[in-house]
């Protein structure tokens, strides 16, 4: 069995499918801040639909669970939007959100190993 973790903040998300011993895709998918329509006003930018739409192709053409990790809210913001745009298979998906500040890639993977219970991935 297999799992993804994404690691998500407002401006990229980093995607992980792990599969026993092996990654086997990591896609770093960049928010475009062209994207955004508004600005919040203290000057931080809101999640774009348009990023969220990006995240969700990588992640709904497959059955795995799937844990969320990352600062901030976006990650609560994307499964709102799941929930809000006929995903909610994939936002069903999405076993937990966990906060997780600025991790190398491998302690995003070491961290999912921890989270999984021993052989789900």
């Amino acid at each position: 069995m297999s799992a993804y973790v994404v690691w998500m903040d407002s401006s990229s998300a980093k995607i992980f499918h792990v599969d026993g011993d092996t990654v086997q895709s990591a896609k770093a998918v960049r928010h475009d801040s062209d994207h955004h329509t508004q600005k919040k006003t203290d000057s931080k930018q809101k999640d774009s639909p348009l990023f969220f739409v990006d995240v969700a192709n990588h992640l709904k053409a497959h059955k795995d669970s799937v844990l969320l990790v990352g600062p901030g809210t976006s990650k609560n913001h994307f499964v709102t939007f799941l929930e809000g745009h006929h995903e909610k298979g994939l936002a069903n998906r999405i076993v937990a959100t966990e906060s997780m500040d600025h991790p190398t890639d491998a302690q995003v993977v070491a961290y999912a190993r921890k989270f999984f219970p021993k052989g789900q991935i």
